[in-house]
């Protein structure tokens, strides 16, 4: 059996994976999460998606700008440029 060499604290549902690779195995809807949470500036690591009160920032976002799987590189882009 080969030995796990990731880093420790890098997990999704138990599994000790690297930040893009926990993000590939995400369902498409967390991706989506991460993805708004990211480019709004609420979530700066994976690992902040386990915090209740930044989640909740982020799936408001989501119902505002009413965010799905089929718009949110567009919308995120758009977030994005009200930062610049």
């Amino acid at each position: 059996m080969q030995e796990n060499k990731m880093k420790k604290n890098e997990t999704y549902m138990g599994f000790e994976l690297s930040p893009i690779r926990t993000f590939l195995v995400m369902e498409p809807e967390e991706q989506m999460i991460y993805m708004v949470g990211r480019r709004a500036g609420i979530l700066p690591t994976l690992a902040h998606m386990d915090r209740p009160y930044l989640r909740q920032q982020v799936e408001q976002v989501i119902q505002q700008h009413q965010i799905n799987l089929d718009n949110v590189e567009h919308v995120t882009a758009e977030i994005m440029k009200q930062f610049i």
